[in-house]
C-alpha cells in the first residue's frame, strides 16, 4: 500500500451529546488547514505553532465564530499517525462538531475511510499489525481484564513473542541452508535426534500462544451463557442476583418469561452475555410455545449453559428432559432454592437466587469452565480469530517440517516449510500480510479511529 499524501479529517469521540468533542486532521496539509480556520481569542491569525500544546482560540466559518476550542498541533513523526496531526477540541455537541469538519473539509481534507487513522499509524510504521488491532479491541473492552489484555497486545508484547519465535525458526533455517548453500564447509549436519527435539521445543512454544490466543478469544469477544430449566425454578431471579438489580420479572405464576432477555456482565473479568430463557415445558399455549423453541435454539447457541433445578420440590421429568438436551453442551447445574430446602441433589452448584447465597460460588465456577485449561495472565493472553489461524497454519508447518526431518529427508525439503510458517507468523504482525486483508482489517474502525 503506497502512503497517503492527502489530509484527512473525522469527528474522533463519540456521537451525542458530552463535555469535550474532538475532531482530528492528519496529513500533510493538517497545519496549513488549521491555519486557515483557527484564529486566538484576539481575533488574529496564530503565527509559530509549537508541537504538542494546546492554544486556546476559535474555529472560523468566514467571519462566523462555529466554537471556542483547544488546538493542538502533533509535528510528524510525533503523532497517532506518524503524519502531521491537528485535533480541535471544542464543545461535545454534534452540531459544532459537525461545522468544525464542514469546515475543514472545504479548506481541503477529505472524510476518512473507516479505520484509516490508524491504518496510516501502520503504513508508518508507528505501530504493527496486532498493536493496530488491539486499538479496537481497547474500545470496545468490557472488563478491566479485556481492558489490561488489549493493553498488553498494544504495548507489543504479542508482537515481541511473534518475533521471538519467527527468529528461532529463522535460526534453524539458517544453519539448514547453510549445508545447502555451502557443502564444501565443514558444518557437521545436525542429527535427526537433535532436530526433533529443536522442533519439539518450538512447537510447544506455538502451544503457548495459541492457549493465549483462546483465553484472547474469550476476554475480547466473550461468551454466551444461557440459564435454561424449567418454569418457576428461579432463571429470572438468577439473572437478577447475578446482574445485582431487577432486569427481569419475577412471579410465582409459571411461565412469566415468554422471550429471552438478554444482558451483559462481568464474571470475575470475564464478560460474558447471559440469556433469560423461556422455561422448557410441554405447552398448549402457542406464544409460550415461540418462546420454548427460542429457549431451545439459545441452549445450541450458548457457550456455556445455567441448567436451574428447583431444590424444594426435587427433579421431574421435564428436569430430566432438559437435562438430557444439555449434556452435550458444556454446561453448570445449579440447585436453586437452597434456603427453603435442605435437599443436597446430584452435584450442582447450590445456591439461593432470592438471598444471594451462592451466587459468588457460582461465579467462581464460571470463570473456572470458561478459562479451563486457558492461562489467565494477561502477559501471556492476547491475539484474535485472524492471529489464532496464522498460529494453527504456522504450527502445522512445524509439525510437517518435524515430520520430514524425523524420516531422514534432504535438509531442503525441512526449510520449505519453516520459510511457510515464518511467513504465517508474518501475519500477525503485519510483515507478510496482503493489502486486501488489511483492509478488511480496519473497516471494523469508526471513521475518527
Amino acid at each position: 500500500m503506497e502512503p497517503a499524501r492527502d489530509t484527512i479529517c473525522a469527528i474522533a469521540t463519540p456521537p451525542g451529546e458530552g463535555g469535550v468533542g474532538i475532531v482530528r486532521l492528519s496529513g500533510p496539509r493538517a497545519l496549513e488547514i488549521l491555519r486557515r480556520m483557527f484564529r486566538t481569542r484576539s481575533g488574529r491569525p496564530r503565527g509559530a505553532w509549537e508541537s504538542h500544546r494546546l492554544v486556546l482560540g476559535f474555529v472560523l466559518d468566514g467571519d462566523e465564530r462555529v466554537d471556542e476550542v483547544l488546538a493542538v498541533y502533533f509535528r510528524a513523526p510525533q503523532s497517532y499517525t506518524g503524519e502531521d496531526v491537528v485535533e480541535l477540541h471544542g464543545h461535545g455537541g454534534p452540531a459544532p462538531l459537525k461545522r468544525i469538519v464542514d469546515v475543514a473539509l472545504r479548506a481541503g481534507a477529505r472524510t476518512p475511510e473507516p479505520g484509516e487513522f490508524t491504518l496510516r499509524a501502520f503504513m508508518n510504521g508507528r505501530m504493527d499489525l496486532a498493536q493496530a488491532e488491539a486499538v479496537i479491541d481497547i474500545i470496545r473492552a468490557r472488563t478491566d481484564l479485556s481492558l489490561r489484555q488489549a493493553m498488553s497486545q498494544f504495548s507489543g508484547k504479542l508482537s515481541t513473542r511473534v518475533r521471538a519465535l519467527q527468529d528461532e525458526i529463522l535460526d534453524w533455517m539458517a544453519q539448514l541452508e547453510a549445508q545447502i548453500d555451502f557443502p564444501e564447509d565443514d558444518i557437521p549436519a545436525a542429527a535427526v535426534a537433535e532436530m526433533v527435539v529443536r522442533a519439539d521445543a518450538i512447537l510447544a512454544r506455538f502451544d503457548v500462544l495459541l492457549a493465549g490466543a483462546d483465553a484472547g478469544r474469550v476476554l475480547r469477544d466473550g461468551v454466551r451463557i444461557a440459564i435454561v430449566g424449567c418454569p418457576n425454578v428461579g432463571k429470572s431471579s438468577l439473572l437478577n442476583a447475578l446482574l445485582g438489580e431487577d432486569r427481569a420479572i419475577v412471579t410465582d405464576i409459571p411461565g412469566t418469561t415468554r422471550d429471552s432477555i438478554e444482558e451483559w456482565i462481568n464474571v470475575r473479568g470475564i464478560p460474558a452475555r447471559i440469556v433469560d430463557t423461556a422455561g422448557i415445558r410441554a405447552s398448549g399455549d402457542a406464544i409460550e410455545e415461540m418462546g420454548i423453541e427460542r429457549s431451545r435454539a439459545m441452549l445450541a447457541l450458548a457457550d456455556l449453559a445455567l441448567v436451574v433445578l428447583d431444590a424444594a420440590r426435587g427433579v421431574d421429568a421435564d428436569d430430566e428432559e432438559i437435562l438430557r438436551i444439555s449434556e452435550e453442551k458444556p454446561r453448570i447445574v445449579v440447585l436453586n432454592k437452597c434456603d427453603v430446602s435442605d435437599v443436597e441433589g446430584r452435584d450442582a452448584v447450590r445456591i439461593s437466587a432470592r438471598t444471594g447465597f451462592g451466587i459468588d460460588a457460582l461465579l467462581e465456577t464460571i470463570r473456572s469452565r470458561i478459562f479451563s485449561g486457558i492461562p489467565l495472565d494477561h502477559e501471556e493472553v492476547g491475539g484474535n480469530l485472524r492471529h489464532r489461524d496464522a498460529l494453527l497454519r504456522g504450527r502445522a508447518h512445524l509439525t510437517q517440517a518435524r515430520e520430514t526431518a524425523a524420516g531422514g529427508l534432504p535438509v531442503d525439503f525441512i526449510t520449505i516449510d519453516l520459510k511457510a510458517a515464518v511467513l504465517a507468523l508474518g501475519e500477525i504482525t503485519g510483515s507478510s500480510v496482503t493489502d486486501q486483508v488489511i483492509r478488511r482489517i480496519f473497516t471494523q474502525f469508526c471513521l475518527g479511529k
